[in-house]
This record gives C-alpha cells, structure tokens and sequence, in this order.
C-alpha cells in the first residue's frame, strides 16, 4: 500500500510540475513566452526598489510577474530556478520575466589545503552529476549523503601539500567529507567562487578540477577561458523540482 501511494503522490507530482510550467507558453498576454530554467546570481543596486537576477551567460532579467516571494533575496547570492522569458527587456535588460519558482543554491569560497585541515575536509569519492564554470564561479550539480549536502561538507580547494603544476591552468580539487554520514544518497547545488582562479585572471588558460569519483577512479574535469555556453549544461522543471 505503501508504494501504490508513493507511486501515485510522484504521479500527481509529475502531472503538476509540467502543467505548472507548461502554461508559460499558453499565457494570453505573452504568446511568445518560453521557461528556461538554469542558476542566476542576484543583483540589487540601490537604485532599484526590487532584485533582479542575471543568468550566467550574462542576461539581465527584470521580474514583472512573479508566483512566488523573492524581494528579500540579497546581492549576490545564487539561486536555481524557473524563468518565464515574457518579452524582451528594456533599460539594459535582457528580458521581463515571470518568476515561476526557485531555491536557493550555497556560495562557497575556495579554501587552501594544507596538513592542518586534510583530515577534516576529507577526500571522499563524490557523485557528480553535472559540473560547470560560469564567469565567477564553479558550479557542482551533486549527490551526497544525507543529512544535509547543503553544509560545507563539499569543499573546492587548492592543494598547497603538492608541487605546482606550470601549464598555464589552475588546479584545484572537489573534496568531499561526509563526517561519517551513511544514509541515502540525496541531490544537491553548490557555487564555488572562483576569485583569481576564474575567468577574470588572465594569465590563465583555464580551470582543471580533480574529482575521486564513484567509480573509484580520479577524473580532472578541464574547462578553457574564454568560457562558452557549451560548458552549461541544459536543465528542466524536474531538476528543480527535486531540490525543493
């Protein structure tokens, strides 16, 4: 009985995510209207009585309609969500948008690996689902040990116990500590800010980041600068719906 009505309330769910998100495509007043949905770092200069948010290939969107609260967002933070592009904007704008949900995804900064902190940020295998760079940040779509994968148990660090390595690229690595968690593997969103290891340094050739991954093995995930959108990856309504 259990299972028939887990079955049933994922069912609903499903029906009700994509008729949510589909009527942004039939809304009357914008005919044009199409829902993208992808992470955003949030703005709020002070000449503006409300935030707004800018995606990471650099589009600026204004909120005119929104279905969920998000005045008292701050600058600077990061969020992953649903965007109606209603039409295009005006004023710098890329485009009036409706808000139709979102969460909020953990800014963390890059942390210095030495032998006084090795143990306590660990390096545990981590299962990356999606990993990417956008101009000030690297962005990791994961899954991690319940309780909580939205602590800072997931670090992104430079390595200062190993030799430098002089090809023109950073080198840093995702490390993982799951302080002894052995519960079911839950998803989650993290955005390291990247500083002088990012795109704006350019003495660089790129990022190369060393994962210990599921498999066992090591795998370095290398990213050029400049930055393209290739590198992002594409994302749907059920991709958020599961980090809610």
């Amino acid at each position: 009985m259990k299972y028939k009505l887990k079955s049933f309330l994922m069912a609903g769910l499903l029906i009700g995510v994509s008729a949510f998100y589909g009527c942004g495509n039939d809304d009357d007043d914008y005919p044009n209207a199409t829902v993208t949905v992808g992470m955003a770092t949030v703005e709020r200069p002070p000449q503006y009585d409300a935030p707004y948010f800018v995606l990471d290939n650099g589009k600026k969107m204004w909120v005119v309609q929104t279905l969920v609260p998000y005045k008292n967002l701050k600058a600077d933070e990061r969020v992953f969500g649903s965007f109606s592009l209603l039409q295009p904007g005006e004023d710098g704008f890329s485009y009036n948008i409706r808000l139709n949900d979102y969460t909020m995804v953990p800014v963390q900064e890059v942390l210095s690996l030495n032998v006084e902190n090795v143990d306590s940020i660990g390096n545990q295998v981590v299962q990356v689902r999606d990993i990417w760079p956008s101009d000030d940040y690297l962005n990791v779509r994961f899954m991690l040990n319940y309780p909580n994968p939205q602590k800072p148990i997931l670090n992104l660090v430079f390595n200062e116990m190993i030799p430098l390595v002089d090809d023109g690229y950073a080198h840093l690595e995702l490390r993982y500590n799951s302080n002894g968690s052995a519960g079911r593997l839950v998803p989650g969103m993290v955005s390291f800010k990247l500083g002088k290891y990012g795109p704006s340094n350019s003495s660089l050739k790129g990022l190369k980041v060393l994962v210990k991954t599921s498999a066992g093995n090591e795998k370095t995930y290398t990213f050029s600068y400049p930055l393209t959108d290739e590198a992002v990856p594409s994302f749907t309504p059920f991709d958020l719906s599961e980090l809610k």
